[in-house]
């Protein structure tokens, strides 16, 4: 989901195959070995998907340190997290931007 960070960035390594890659320029193909980073704010806007028949793995490093802010400009939400990983978080929620 096309999405940026308030708060945290990120940084995506592409481990095996080819990943499509969205920014605000459009979509691009990673290749295998390719790194990018996503820096706080909208100019780090970021999405991605395998727009192949072959599996693709990626690695995602991210700060986990506090409270995640995240704007998702297609659907015109923000989405609200506490800094636990998924499993343990205790409150996540989307609303909508007036």
């Amino acid at each position: 989901v096309f999405h940026y960070h308030v708060q945290r960035e990120e940084l995506l390594i592409v481990l095996c195959g080819q990943l499509g890659l969205r920014t605000a320029l459009g979509w691009e193909d990673l290749a295998e070995g390719e790194v990018v980073a996503f820096p706080r704010g909208e100019r780090g806007a970021h999405g991605y998907r395998n727009q192949t028949d072959m599996p693709v793995r990626v690695l995602v490093v991210s700060e986990m340190n506090g409270p995640n802010i995240s704007v998702y400009p297609d659907t015109n939400q923000v989405g609200v997290f506490d800094e636990g990983a998924r499993a343990r978080r205790r409150f996540g929620a989307l609303f909508k931007r007036c």
